[in-house]
């Protein structure tokens, strides 16, 4: 296999990194190939670091903790996301180093006493109150719509015969599922809900302008022609704190996690810099 970096005594191989490359790319598929790899060596880096560092504390996993994270992660073994391990050399191996070394830091930083602060009540609601436009509900509307894939003078009568001939919402569904030539028509035209900025700006200046029922005259995109009926709507809103308290909760769990595993990154780094080494061929 090939040797792409060693940290301690950790070999790293060119299937880890390309497994972490994958995982990379699916967070930031915006970001350019160089600052990918980059960030993929970084954080396999890190996590042997960590390794290090949670195995030198005497954190352990037992068999049946393997084999329950296992279980949990076997529909993930074959997805897209890590096909780069399928008909690999020592696949197995890679899979059960990587599942036992990300088991193990989850343990070491969890029970890190940073990580022990209890979260009560009053913290949470606290929280709440102080971060009040994150919770706000945006206004949303959902809608349907039919669309003529043209931009000829015969879809600008196409799509106005559509509209002439309907009366009714049961009109507007019949011919999104007959006529539209969007993929949308076969679920009646449904484009979902979103609210203002998702949108192309041309859908979403007649979406919000309709009531719930309405039903629009032909306007054009460059998608061609369309006319779009309101279904739903959403007005803002706040998320009242009852309905959100038990993901508030996990949420501020997993900060404290990531303040914990920062802070501890941040000593290591500097004290064991000198155990890590990159090969050049992890940037070829």
């Amino acid at each position: 296999m090939e040797i792409v970096a060693k940290i301690f005594d950790w070999e790293i191989t060119r299937t880890e990194l390309d497994f972490e490359l994958t995982r990379v790319e699916k967070l930031y598929p915006e970001a350019y190939s160089a600052e990918i790899k980059t960030f993929a060596i970084e954080n396999l880096v890190d996590r042997y670091l960590l390794l290090h560092e949670a195995l030198n504390h005497g954190i352990t996993i037992s068999d049946e903790e393997f084999e329950l994270a296992l279980l949990e992660m076997c529909d993930l073994v074959d997805a897209p996301g890590t096909a780069v391990l399928v008909n690999r050399e020592g696949r197995e191996q890679q899979i059960e180093r990587i599942l036992k070394s990300n088991l193990i830091i989850h343990k070491f930083i969890h029970t890190h006493d940073i990580c022990q602060k209890e979260i009560t009540e009053d913290m949470l609601y606290k929280f709440y109150q102080e971060h009040h436009d994150f919770f706000c509900q945006k206004e949303e509307v959902r809608t349907s719509h039919i669309l003529i894939k043209s931009h000829d003078e015969a879809a600008r009568q196409r799509i106005q015969q559509i509209r002439d001939s309907i009366r009714t919402t049961q009109d507007f569904t019949d011919f999104s599922m007959c006529d539209s030539q969007c993929p949308s028509g076969v679920k009646c035209g449904d484009l979902g809900f979103f609210p203002r900025g998702r949108m192309i700006p041309e859908i979403e200046k007649v979406a919000f302008k309709l009531n719930v029922n309405d039903i629009s005259q032909p306007f054009h995109t460059k998608f061609g022609y369309h006319i779009l009926m309101v279904t739903d709507r959403k007005t803002k809103h706040t998320i009242p704190f009852e309905q959100i308290r038990d993901d508030l909760r996990e949420s501020l769990k997993e900060f404290e996690e990531e303040i914990a595993r920062s802070r501890i990154l941040a000593e290591i780094r500097e004290r064991d810099k000198d155990a890590v080494r990159i090969f050049d061929n992890a940037f070829k």
